[in-house]
């Protein structure tokens, strides 16, 4: 205590200058076109994905039908020939036996082209029913390509609104994180 020491001699402080940040809250409309603008380009990259993906497979639909066109042709081509090389060997064989102006030849001939004819009959059947099948499926996936919009337009509007909600969160962070800084 006898010790006289130096006095403290307190060092005078600056006044502290910091500039307040001010925040703006987004209006729920505000929020909302955000995050329209945050997902329209996600949305229409998947439209676009699945409108193309349904064109491809029309695309094929129509190719298998100009590929049954061409079967059926090859088929009522070959099935023509083979009939008309039958006439011909019948024909053949009747003036060879000496038989041309019997009546066996013209049933022989009747016989075969009413044979023809069903075959004939049948590869157009065949060919009309797939046809049907392949045209009712390209059917079915225009009307899947025309409700694609009301399709997508469900599915974004709750993930505009679940972006929205992240928004919401992500804005209120902010106000705490501005109302921190200013305190």
């Amino acid at each position: 205590y006898r010790v006289l020491r130096e006095g403290y001699a307190g060092t005078e402080l600056e006044e502290l200058n910091l500039q307040r940040m001010e925040f703006t809250p987004l209006t729920e409309q505000e929020i909302l076109l955000k995050a329209k603008t945050l997902l329209g380009g996600k949305k229409q990259r998947e439209i676009s994905e699945y409108q193309s993906q349904i064109k491809q497979e029309i695309a094929g639909l129509n190719a298998k039908i100009n590929l049954l066109e061409s079967q059926r042709q090859t088929a009522i081509k070959d099935i023509t020939n083979l009939y008309s090389e039958s006439q011909a060997k019948i024909t053949a064989q009747v003036e060879k036996n000496g038989l041309y102006g019997s009546t066996i030849l013209v049933n022989q001939l009747t016989k075969l082209e009413t044979e023809k004819n069903s075959k004939i009959a049948e590869a157009n059947a065949k060919y009309a029913e797939n046809k049907a099948i392949y045209l009712s499926q390209i059917t079915q996936l225009e009307v899947k390509e025309n409700q694609t919009n009301e399709l997508f337009s469900a599915i974004y509007e709750k993930e505009e609104i679940a972006k929205g909600e992240e928004l919401k969160d992500s804005q209120a962070e902010l106000e705490r994180t501005v109302f921190k800084y200013n305190n």
